[in-house]
C-alpha cells in the first residue's frame, strides 16, 4: 500500500476504531498541507498540487465520519468508497446507521 494512495489509505482505515481514523487522517492531512505549501520536503511521486488534493480528500471522509454529512464537493467515486468504512463504524456503533441512508 502506497501510505499516500486515497483508496488504499482509506481501505487501510476499515476496521480502525473512530478515533484512530480521524487521528491518523489528521496527521497524514497536515503533512500533506506542509508539503504542498513548500514547508516540508517533497514527497517523491506526488506534486503539490498532488499532495493539496489528497489532503483535501481525507479531510473529507473525516467531515463525514465526525458530522455523518456527505461533505460539500466529494466526487462520486471517493463516496462510493467511503460506504465501506461507514458500515464497519455502524456495525462498532461509532456512526449512527442512519450514516448509511445518505448512500442511497
Amino acid at each position: 500500500m502506497s501510505e499516500y494512495d486515497f483508496a488504499a489509505w482509506l481501505e487501510s482505515q476499515i476496521g480502525q476504531d473512530f478515533e484512530q481514523i480521524r487521528d491518523d487522517g489528521l496527521s497524514k492531512a497536515a503533512v500533506l498541507e506542509l508539503t504542498a505549501k513548500g514547508i516540508t520536503a517533497k514527497i517523491p511521486g506526488l506534486t503539490r498540487n498532488e499532495c493539496a488534493d489528497l489532503a483535501e480528500r481525507i479531510k473529507r471522509v473525516l467531515v463525514f465520519i465526525e458530522y455523518n454529512v456527505k461533505p460539500n464537493s466529494v466526487s462520486a467515486e471517493d463516496w462510493e468508497a467511503y460506504r465501506p468504512l461507514c458500515e464497519a463504524l455502524v456495525n462498532k456503533q461509532q456512526m449512527k446507521p442512519e450514516s448509511l441512508a445518505l448512500f442511497d
